[in-house]
């Protein structure tokens, strides 16, 4: 829930939000994803190239690979973060996902 001071620093900057999303996000396909980086399961290769992956990264640190696991699974969720906004009461009066206020809206149309 949003305090009524925050509701109102929200409100205020909101045309600012909505100017910077339509200048800077760029639509999901034209962005990369983490896993663009990982070997396709849908190629017969896979497990070869499963294998090649797993030989290239037998000798890195276990905490390089806890990171980049990590970075990963924070860029993949990146789209569920924005979500939350869509839960706070007076950001989103109509709570639809699919809403235009710049709060909650992730890409331009």
């Amino acid at each position: 829930m949003v305090l009524p001071h925050q509701l109102e620093v929200l409100k205020a900057i909101e045309p600012e939000v909505g100017a910077f999303i339509d200048d800077k996000m760029n639509l999901p396909a034209a962005s990369w994803q983490p896993t663009d980086f990982l070997p396709d399961l849908s190629q017969k290769d896979f497990p070869d190239t499963i294998k090649a992956l797993q030989q290239r990264m037998a000798n890195l640190p276990d905490t390089v690979l806890v990171s980049l696991i990590g970075n990963m699974i924070t860029e993949e969720a990146l789209p569920g973060y924005q979500t939350f906004f869509n839960l706070l009461e007076g950001i989103n009066e109509e709570r639809n996902v699919a809403s235009l206020r710049p709060w909650v809206r992730w890409s331009r149309l």
